[in-house]
């Protein structure tokens, strides 16, 4: 995490508190919408740039660039999870029944 670095403007700190809350805040948000408030987030206050955030507030800069482009559009991504890992032996070698 940071100690204090100057992001909004040069008045306005980015404390150690600011970050805990944002992550907080952000946390609290449900799953399917978690990565476009991350994208607002970034965008209001880091310029957009995900390295920075993840420097800054120890987000993924992937997940991160994903709930830019999601923020920026309006659409949403969905991941097919479920079709992910290994078959059951029975779908991929229908001749061993």
């Amino acid at each position: 995490m940071c100690e204090i670095k100057e992001v909004i403007a040069p008045s306005v700190p980015f404390t150690e508190e600011l970050s805990e809350l944002i992550t907080r805040l952000v946390k609290q948000i449900p799953n399917e919408y978690r990565r476009q408030a991350m994208g607002d987030v970034v965008q209001t206050l880091l310029d957009g740039k995900s390295r920075k955030a993840e420097d800054v507030l120890g987000w993924n800069r992937h997940t991160v660039e994903l709930g830019i482009n999601e923020f920026r559009t309006g659409i949403r991504c969905i991941s097919d999870v479920s079709a992910r890992g290994k078959k059951k032996v029975e779908e991929d070698n229908p001749q061993l029944l």
